[in-house]
């Protein structure tokens, strides 16, 4: 399970560090992918297959709309490859896409981590209604 919040920054190599929980759960061959709010998403291997590569590859290459959906997942999608200081080289067009310029937010969302501008999060944040999403979860 990834939670927490952690505040740093993009290097001038265009490289994020990835918290050291959170490498430790990813693991080797953890898949980083362009989410649909304009963050950075970060799921295991074993995940990625499952809620991606395993639900795509069943879908017969005629469905366009499916194909679709493959060109759109897999070209905003790269290897996590961590060196030594964990940190992850990112796909330029992937930050431009999501705003990350200096300063990021890396947040546990349960079963993946995100990476977010620190703007982009912070606004992203204050939209939220806390206690009217809190309702909306019973038990």
């Amino acid at each position: 399970m990834f939670f927490g919040e952690y505040h740093h920054q993009l290097d001038d190599k265009g490289r994020i560090r990835i918290p050291p929980r959170f490498r430790e759960q990813l693991g080797e061959g953890a898949m980083l992918m362009v989410g649909l709010e304009k963050c950075l998403m970060l799921y295991t291997a074993e995940d990625f297959k499952k809620r991606v590569y395993d639900r795509l590859s069943e879908t017969d290459f005629l469905n366009l709309g499916a194909a679709d959906i493959k060109r759109v997942l897999f070209s905003k999608t790269q290897p996590s490859e961590a060196d030594k200081q964990c940190r992850v080289a990112v796909n330029s067009l992937f930050l431009k896409e999501c705003g990350i310029e200096k300063n990021i937010v890396t947040i546990g969302a349960m079963d993946h981590a995100e990476i977010w501008s620190e703007e982009a999060f912070k606004a992203h944040m204050e939209k939220i209604d806390i206690k009217q999403v809190l309702s909306t979860f019973s038990l």
